[in-house]
């Protein structure tokens, strides 16, 4: 398709057994200088094979304000709103359920850019966007997003997510930048698990520098169950990751971390609360900080809520300014003069049982972030537990 879409519905099932582009709305937006869709929307189950997506199959060009509410069925790519998203994307929301093999997404399957047609680049970001529906996959699954090579910002999953390999509430695979993004869903995989991220790693562009995989003022809340490589925040962390944390409980056999599971690159300004148990190389903080590259800077635990009184199951990296803590000296204002640097990032809770928060989410999960469609809020924000121990 060329040519924009301006507030527009579809209302019907689409099902294309073995086809490939396949969405409630549109099957393939092409980039072109005119193609755009605004406050659109699709309601009703897609079900395909490849590039499979309840608004868009295969997207090359902005949506806007934007959503889609149907169950999707596909192979590879697969999302709730784009199987496979190669444009910006801005306050689109997904809520239905979506189940395939590969690049597994509740809002995108894929999240890549920079595609160049008719003298048309696009810079590829996904902004103030959220998925609400359980995800179903095999490998790259993800409560958002199965596959991210790009830029996300300012979204969030609230639906559990089951998979295979590199399984995250937010994000399956993980090799661009990422800031504020949570996840309430509980998640379950094989290896490289996390609560907001399985795999967070970076790629080489074909013509660029290689992508950061950065992780920035993010949190992950719902429980984290694997075999290995579990975290509640990130399961295989190869990237920088600042200013996050987890409050899940996280279950594993080996390398289980309450907010990583094997860390190998630089983190700073993080914490876990959720209790960890696991087999072999356990740790409140990470299971495994892997040297040279591994560093936990100014980072924290709950030993009472966590039950791990090391920082990390094993540890042939760099540690610094790293402690575990009594609940009392996490929560309430104590949190301020025990933990790091609060700045204009992070608040303690006025309450006195409740854990340091995001500025930008608010200590009830209020914050910045919506989903709007026509300047309605059409999703409403989930309270986040961050307040508590997530034992549901």
């Amino acid at each position: 398709m060329t040519g924009e879409i301006r507030e527009s519905s579809a209302h019907g099932n689409v099902t294309a057994k073995n086809g490939s582009k396949v969405g409630g709305l549109v099957g393939f937006q092409r980039n072109a200088a005119d193609s755009e869709i605004r406050n659109s929307s699709a309601h009703g189950n897609v079900k395909g094979r490849f590039t499979v997506g309840g608004l868009v199959g295969d997207n090359e060009q902005a949506i806007s304000d934007s959503n889609a509410t149907g169950n999707v069925i596909g192979d590879n790519g697969v999302g709730g709103a784009i199987g496979g998203n190669g444009a910006g994307v801005t306050g689109v929301f997904a809520t239905g359920n979506v189940t395939g093999d590969n690049d597994v997404g509740g809002l995108a399957g894929s999240h890549s850019g920079n595609l160049r047609g008719d003298g048309v680049v696009n810079t590829s970001e996904i902004l103030e966007s959220s998925a609400h529906g359980n995800v179903e996959g095999d490998n790259e699954v993800g409560g958002l997003v199965g596959d991210n090579l790009k830029v996300i910002k300012d979204s969030y999953a609230t639906g559990n997510v089951t998979g295979g390999n590199e399984v995250g509430g937010v994000i399956g695979l993980n090799a661009g930048n990422t800031t504020r993004l949570y996840a309430t869903g509980n998640v379950t995989g094989d290896n490289e698990v996390g609560g907001l991220v399985g795999y967070s790693t970076g790629k080489e562009t074909l013509n660029g520098p290689e992508r950061t995989g950065e992780i920035r003022e993010s949190s992950a809340h719902g429980n984290v169950e694997g075999d290995n490589e579990v975290g509640g925040l990130v399961g295989n962390n190869t990237r920088v990751i600042s200013d996050s944390y987890a409050t899940g409980n996280v279950t594993g056999n080996t390398s289980v971390g309450g907010v990583i599971g094997v860390n190998s690159n630089v983190t700073t300004r993080l914490f876990a609360t959720g209790n960890v148990t696991g087999d072999n190389d356990v740790g409140g903080l990470a299971g495994i900080n892997d040297g040279p590259d591994g560093k936990l800077n100014d980072s924290y635990w709950d030993i009472n809520s966590t039950g791990q009184d090391n920082a990390t199951g094993s540890n042939d990296g760099e540690i610094t300014s790293v402690e575990g803590l009594s609940t009392e000296e996490m929560q309430g204002d104590a949190a301020k003069n025990n933990l790091f640097d609060f700045g204009d990032t992070w608040a303690p809770d006025v309450n006195p049982d409740g854990y340091p928060y995001l500025q930008r989410f608010g200590s009830d999960g209020s914050g910045s972030l919506s989903t709007s469609v026509n300047n309605k809020t059409v999703s409403s924000r989930p309270e986040l537990p961050v307040n508590s121990d997530s034992s549901d």
